[in-house]
């Protein structure tokens, strides 16, 4: 809901909850906020590719998946070869990564 007296932090907060929201639904409502508040504001938006960086346009979900952790992560992303020996790991790490660059390209 828009403030009364809006600050300078409005605008921000307001790309905020468009950037940041995690349906369709809630992205359509900062939408109309954003257009109440400033309609320029609003068809910048749209022109500026919001489906490349508005988590709800995504096609996959983007969040939720990470962890600030990196040796959890690592445990996590090789799970299967923890009761290897350490030459068949490194061999198995190297296989995984080179997937990972493949799919990548």
């Amino acid at each position: 809901v828009i403030r009364q007296n809006a600050s300078k932090d409005l605008p921000k907060e307001m790309f905020n909850r468009i950037a940041y929201a995690t349906t369709m639904t809630e992205y359509d409502s900062a939408m109309d906020e954003l257009r109440m508040f400033k309609r320029e504001l609003a068809v910048w938006v749209e022109e500026n590719g919001p489906q490349h960086w508005a988590q709800s346009k995504f096609k996959k979900e983007r969040w939720g998946k990470l962890n600030n952790n990196p040796i959890e992560s690592w445990n996590n992303w090789m799970k299967k070869l923890h009761v290897m020996s350490i030459p068949w790991l490194v061999l198995g790490h190297l296989q995984k990564v080179g997937l990972k660059w493949d799919k990548r390209k």
